[in-house]
């Protein structure tokens, strides 16, 4: 498996050559019998330097990357952190966790039971939302099994120095963007969902901590009918992409080497009048597992307001680089090399890198053309 990750990172002969060369100056500097010992730990050392020199020079290389247009502004990640990480290297586990996480995500959709759900419906009556806001807003089928399973709006808290979520008012924020897609602007709307946390599972849970944001974004086509659906957290991860059929994934580069590519568990369903895309999610974690249509039905009512309105109030506690500190993870010091400022922390709007190894922002103007036709 790792062989066949090398050969995905597309690593040249001669970064191969100069990696095996080092390896066994290495190995062979380590013999404390050997005669020439203090030679063989000169060679390391030296060894050692051809190591850096050639991850370095992956790291700041451009393969195994996607084309970035010239005029694109200063992304979220960071060439030191991936230079000093040791990048081509550090990211080989990183991309075989992605797999694993796959498919652990795959048991997660067959896991989710309605027995403990909570249903969830956009209150209608006396809503002052772009008609288009209210007429895309989903119904939410959450597992309810603990407190932090429930939504609601975010605030400052009384110390002003961190973000509560008042679940008493169960409440999804919107925005409204565009993107483009076969040569046209499409407008997307965005449902933001702040959770109090996601509950630890252990006292060695990288993930878990305060706060969790689940972000549900429709892409519409010129006819104002759903194309994409895609998900992610607040922190960038778990980036899903549901397409609406005619609508369908297509080949990617990334398909061919490690580099992490549109993942489409399943697609959308295509919505009838009268319906609502219903929209699962598990307990804890807050996972998107499922879509379905359904009829507007008689949950409970959910208030929808807007997000630049409601995050107005405490964007003074994100730091310069867009990033919530009372949210930071664990994982943050295992997944630094991948070159993400405290990977697993809330972000701003703007601030979501989506992809671990290779380059993907939430927000990429050519993100749907690169991987859907």
């Amino acid at each position: 498996m790792i062989l066949n990750l090398l050969m995905k990172a597309k690593c040249s002969r001669f970064q191969f050559f100069w990696l095996g060369t080092a390896i066994a100056h290495l190995l062979l500097g380590g013999s404390c019998d050997n005669p020439y010992a203090d030679w063989m730990i000169f060679s390391a050392i030296k060894s050692g330097m051809i190591v850096f020199f050639v991850l370095v020079v992956g790291a700041c290389s451009t393969t195994g990357m996607p084309h970035q247009p010239a005029d694109e502004l200063a992304d979220d990640y960071v060439t030191w952190m991936r230079v000093a990480g040791l990048y081509p290297v550090s990211r080989i586990p990183v991309a075989m966790g992605f797999e694993r996480w796959k498919h652990d995500y795959a048991e997660e959709v067959g896991d989710w039971s309605a027995e403990a759900v909570q249903i969830w419906s956009p209150a209608l009556e006396g809503s002052k939302v772009p008609a288009a806001v209210l007429l895309h807003a989903p119904l939410l089928l959450i597992e309810d099994e603990v407190a932090a399973d429930r939504f609601g709006l975010p605030h400052p808290s009384a110390d002003n120095k961190g973000v509560k979520v008042d679940t008493a008012k169960p409440t999804v924020l919107w925005r409204q963007g565009t993107t483009q897609f076969k040569g046209r602007v499409l407008d997307q709307i965005s449902y933001i969902l702040w959770f109090p946390e996601r509950p630890k599972t252990g006292a060695f849970d990288l993930r878990g901590g305060s706060l969790d944001i689940v972000i549900i974004r429709v892409t519409l086509g010129p006819d104002g009918k759903p194309v994409l659906y895609d998900t992610i957290h607040g922190c960038g991860c778990y980036h899903l992409f549901f397409p609406v059929p005619p609508t369908r994934r297509k080949p990617m580069p990334e398909d061919k080497d490690m580099r992490e590519a549109a993942f489409v568990p399943f697609e959308a369903p295509i919505l009838a009048d009268g319906e609502r895309l219903g929209i699962r999610i598990t307990s804890g974690a807050h996972y998107v597992v499922g879509l379905e249509a359904l009829p507007h039905g008689n949950g409970a009512p959910y208030e929808l307001s807007d997000a630049e309105t409601a995050t107005r109030t405490f964007a003074h506690l994100y730091d310069r680089n867009g990033i919530l500190p009372q949210s930071k993870r664990l994982e943050r010091f295992i997944l630094w090399p991948m070159g993400i400022r405290s990977a697993g922390a809330m972000r701003a709007w703007g601030h979501h890198a989506t992809a671990f190894v290779g380059k993907r922002h939430f927000n990429d103007v050519d993100l749907l053309d690169r991987a859907f036709e």
